[in-house]
This record gives C-alpha cells, structure tokens and sequence, in this order.
C-alpha cells in the first residue's frame, strides 16, 4: 500500500505501513494522523478504500469516509491535510 500511494502521491507524510500492506497512516501535524486501508471485502469487484479521519467529537472520535479509489482517497486526505495546516 505504502508504494501505491508513493507512487500517486511521491511525498505523502507516511508515518507507519502495515505489514501486510493493507493500510497506511499519514501524519497531519504532530499529533494528527489518518489512516487509509484498503477496504477487502470485495476487493475483486471493486477495492475500496477507507479514509479515517480523527473528529473533535466525543461520542463519535473517528469519522469514516468510503472511496472508490485510491486517487480519490489520497485526493480528500491531501485536501483535509491542507486545510488542516492552514488553521
């Protein structure tokens, strides 16, 4: 997974990869990270993938978002990364 976002996105801020290859974490700033995993349950037909976005709410501290692709997905993570930074 790591190469694959490397090679949509060349200085993605991968902080950790699974060993298994089936997510990575990017980190945001110095405490904020996000998760993207490869959605499996249907990976033949169509690989998904998960975004998982940390929130400021208590009851509910992860907000996940679904992807049809992993373009689209590093799309919306770079766009939360930019506007995170920029606060």
């Amino acid at each position: 997974m790591e190469q694959m976002v490397r090679a949509l996105w060349p200085e993605a801020p991968v902080a950790e990869a699974a060993e298994s290859g089936r997510w990575v974490r990017l980190r945001v700033d110095r405490v904020t990270s996000i998760y993207v995993q490869r959605y499996a349950w249907d990976e033949d037909t169509r690989p998904d993938f998960i975004v998982a976005v940390p929130t400021e709410d208590d009851e509910r501290p992860v907000a996940l978002r679904r992807y049809g692709d992993l373009a689209e997905a590093l799309h919306a993570v770079r766009d939360l990364c930019e506007s995170r930074l920029a606060t």
